[in-house]
């Protein structure tokens, strides 16, 4: 279920002609009069409905996110869901530029900060002749940089690059239509809230946008201009009469800032700090703060070290307040917001370089675990969460994301990332603060397997047909092609809850809860033998994609039991088997494991999750393969995964691709409606990393262990710097020697032990 989120470009301008300077104070809320007769305020009749699939550039910074078109700009009669969208709501829709009444040529755009973008254009020719009485063609440049911080803040440099002295108008329009998400996604609405006259600041430099939703919750949009006024203001847009020598330049400088309920105002012009400059050299402390407090990697592929940094950035970037503290967005521009599961595989691909971030994952989500049970947002008590959605029309309780708790997989994924996250920091002390939210989540997981011997889902018709990370309608089903009838066990379910009883049965003993950790040990026992026996198809020597509502095989050639690997789950045997058949041609497309066999009749390169390539979904395969003995097959599949990333202009691994072979196109093929940037798609070449090279933490025990460390073929070294298990921290080398895989401690802090298997 995707949604389309758009973000768009809050600019910021500062007007100078040759040397103008950044000028004037917001005036007090007083002083804002209503916007002039003559202009008045038009809404859109109805939100127009987003295409999903069209290029288009993003950026973000913690709550505020923009999405706009190909050329930087978010044009007001588009259908593309751009606009500057903050907690599902958009409140900008439109900002577009022209200059003497024509739209500009992109020469160039750069969105790779993340948080930032620099985008170049041109002017175009007159349309009227005589020609040497008019605007010759790209005379005048226009250079554009933006930056998200707790506002869009924008600034513009126009120069005239000409030998004549041009009279020049620029204008930037603007608007708001304070769509819902789901509006903009498409879903109709029998009524909305009101929209406010808009205020204009009395010294014509302000604008704010207001409307109050059906909750009578009111939100405003700020635009604001510093240096020279524009000539014109009104409610839809600025205007600039500008004289321009040869070689001239002009600045601007805008912010526009976003306002709920009653939360303080964003500061807007009130000291240089807010200036444009200011707020970018902000944003990129932050950035490198954050990076500091993990650990870096540095290899001898400079492709590979550019990847690293992309999605390390992309990382920072999907962060996410919330009510309840700092979550991780699963991705851009469909879904900006909290998701359980997404979030809890992403912090277990970047546990051991950001171990703050999955501490912070964890508490955010024992924050909003369930306490009540409510079959419309599937909540129960001890349940956590699939998505939080805060916009309008889930106040307004119009959808059922509000949060909405119908996954079947968010909860044992939860207990076991504690677990991991306990065994590289050692942090009991916090274990034993969410202790009893563990207790509560195992009383879950407790009475939806008291009378299943699986967990499952779809006892009750819910918002989501299939509720584990394949949720698309048509992705689990029979060889034969039909759908698997309900109640649903999937395979790769059964692995995250074995593991999770067994970490929580770990942590649960030495907390001195000793009859706890051996139920739970003897619950994943049993587990097991039935798991071994029932999901396990002889002929096809693999296992079922899942077993449907009578315990029928879902008889499918799937990546699904590729997550069994890496749990324990499996006897070695079944480790083998599966792991030559995810290998073979029908499956390893040689750009990435593919969600579904080529030879299975459902199979559609084209589909979302049967025969599509998803990298998040290879990560754990490889981590599966490498932990059952075959590094040199992960390795490989890596390879794969890593040249996708190439393929891509920014080096961003999408959330997906189409599951084409690499015979078939030279590139990966792009999947319509794919995220990016997507949380767990930027995690995963750190946990193929992660696996390949044997890392794990016993920070109770004050070791690590690194175990048949293997380079890919991409890679001949790779320094690993500030790898923090417990309060401890280690420096490593890896480098190839001969056909082996050497590591060297290049240094230590603390008392820590590495130990080499």
């Amino acid at each position: 279920m995707k949604r389309l989120m758009g973000v768009v470009l809050a600019a910021s301008l500062l007007f100078s002609q040759q040397a103008v300077v950044l000028a004037e104070q917001q005036k007090p809320a007083e002083n804002l009069l209503p916007a002039p007769q003559e202009t008045p305020t038009q809404r859109p009749s109805e939100i127009k409905a987003a295409i999903p699939n069209h290029p288009r550039q993003v950026l973000k910074h913690q709550g505020h996110f923009l999405v706009m078109d190909e050329t930087g700009l978010m044009p007001g009669d588009s259908n593309l869901g751009c606009g500057l969208y903050r907690d599902d709501t958009r409140y900008l829709s439109e900002w577009d530029l022209s200059l003497n009444g024509e739209t500009l040529t992109l020469l160039s755009a750069n969105t790779e900060e993340g948080f930032a973008g620099r985008f170049v254009y041109g002017n175009k020719g007159p349309r009227q002749k005589p020609l040497d009485k008019l605007l010759p063609e790209q005379s005048i440049g226009v250079e554009r940089n933006v930056v998200i911080s707790n506002a869009m803040r924008e600034r513009l440099v126009l120069t005239n690059y000409g030998v004549e002295t041009q009279n020049l108008q620029f204008d930037i329009k603007y608007d708001s239509d304070f769509a819902d998400m789901f509006e903009v996604r498409g879903q109709k609405r029998t009524s909305r809230g009101e929209y406010a006259e808009p205020l204009i600041d009395s010294d014509r430099n302000l604008v704010v946008l207001k409307y109050v939703g059906l909750d009578q919750v009111p939100m405003k949009t700020l635009i604001s201009f510093s240096g020279a006024k524009p000539s014109s203001l009104t409610p839809h847009g600025a205007q600039f009469k500008l004289t321009m020598a040869p070689r001239s330049t002009v600045e601007i400088e805008a912010v526009v800032a976003t306002k709920i309920g009653n939360e303080p105002d964003v500061p807007l012009w009130d000291a240089k700090e807010w200036s444009f400059a200011a707020q970018k050299s902000t944003v990129e402390a932050q950035y490198k703060q954050w990076r500091n407090a993990g650990a870096s990697i540095e290899t001898d592929n400079l492709d590979f070290n550019r990847l690293c940094e992309r999605n390390f950035k992309d990382l920072f970037i999907l962060r996410q307040p919330t009510p309840h503290g700092e979550c991780l967005s699963a991705g851009i521009p469909w879904f900006t917001v909290a998701f359980g599961r997404d979030q809890a595989i992403a912090a277990h691909e970047t546990l051991p370089l950001l171990p703050d971030m999955t501490r912070e994952i964890l508490s955010v989500l024992a924050s909003y675990q369930g306490t009540r049970s409510d079959d419309v947002t599937e909540e129960r008590p001890g349940r956590i969460l699939h998505e939080l959605r805060l916009g309008e029309m889930a106040r307004c309780k119009e959808i059922p994301f509000r949060p909405y708790y119908g996954t079947v997989d968010a909860t044992p994924l939860w207990l076991s990332m504690l677990g991991q996250y306990v065994q590289w920091s050692g942090d009991y002390e916090f274990a034993r603060k969410l202790w009893p939210n563990v207790e509560r989540a195992l009383a879950y997981l407790d009475s939806e397997t008291a009378d299943y011997p699986y967990l499952v889902y779809g006892k009750k018709k819910g918002a989501l047909s299939n509720q584990g990370w394949k949720d698309s309608v048509d992705s689990v089903l029979y060889s034969n092609g039909e759908l698997a009838r309900p109640p649903i066990a999937l395979s790769e379910v059964q692995g995250y809850l074995y593991e999770a009883w067994h970490r929580t049965a770990d942590l649960a003993k030495h907390l001195g809860y000793a009859q706890v950790s051996d139920r739970l040990n003897a619950k994943a026992e049993a587990l097991q033998k039935r798991f071994q026996k029932d999901f396990w198809m002889p002929e096809a020597h693999f296992m079922a994609e899942a077993l449907d509502g009578n315990g029928k095989q879902c008889d499918v050639v799937s990546s699904n039991p590729g997550h069994t690997m890496s749990s324990g789950i499996n006897t070695e045997a079944q480790n083998l088997q599966l792991s030559d058949k995810i290998f073979h041609a029908d499956m390893n497309s040689g750009w990435g494991v593919r969600t579904l066999s080529s030879a299975e009749r459902a199979y559609n390169p084209l589909s979302y999750h049967d025969g599509s390539i998803w990298p998040h979904d290879n990560a754990i395969i490889i981590e599966g393969l490498c932990k059952v003995g075959r590094k040199r097959e992960a390795g490989i599949i890596s390879g794969g995964i890593f040249k996708a990333a190439l393929s891509q202009p920014d080096y961003r691994l999408p959330e997906l691709f189409c599951g084409f072979s690499r015979q078939y196109s030279d590139k990966p093929i792009w999947y319509p409606v794919s995220c990016s940037p997507q949380a767990w798609a930027a995690g995963s070449m750190f946990l193929m990393l992660e696996s390949l090279l044997g890392l794990r933490a016993d920070a109770p025990n004050n070791t690590l262990y690194v175990s048949n460390p293997t380079l890919p073929d991409y890679l001949n070294m790779v320094t690993i710097r500030h790898l923090r298990v417990g309060t401890d921290s280690v420096d490593l080398k890896f480098y190839r020697q001969g056909d082996a895989t050497r590591c060297d401690v290049l240094g230590k802090a603390g008392k820590l032990q590495v130990v080499f298997k």
